[in-house]
């Protein structure tokens, strides 16, 4: 499949948005070791995501998308790692 220009936007809008849950996990924890929050803050990312594209299977104005769990993903990583 090709890649539209809406798609780019689309995932940088994804990233730029779960990266604030990735900055807000790790300005919250109180733990000083890097890696275990920032695989905290992943996967509280990816289940969220997960959670909302679970939501769009049952809505017909929706579609689900495993891109935007992937792009949510790295959003929440690259934003607590940045932070980290």
């Amino acid at each position: 499949p090709g890649v539209r220009p809406s798609d780019v936007v689309d995932a940088v809008r994804n990233v730029a948005l779960f990266a604030g849950l990735g900055v807000v996990w790790i300005a919250t924890t109180r733990t000083r070791r890097l890696w275990p929050p920032v695989w905290r803050a992943t996967a509280a990312g990816a289940l969220v995501s997960l959670a909302v594209e679970v939501t769009q299977l049952t809505t017909p104005a929706r579609f689900a998308s495993v891109l935007d769990l992937g792009t949510n993903a790295l959003g929440a990583f690259v934003g607590a790692l940045g932070t980290a």
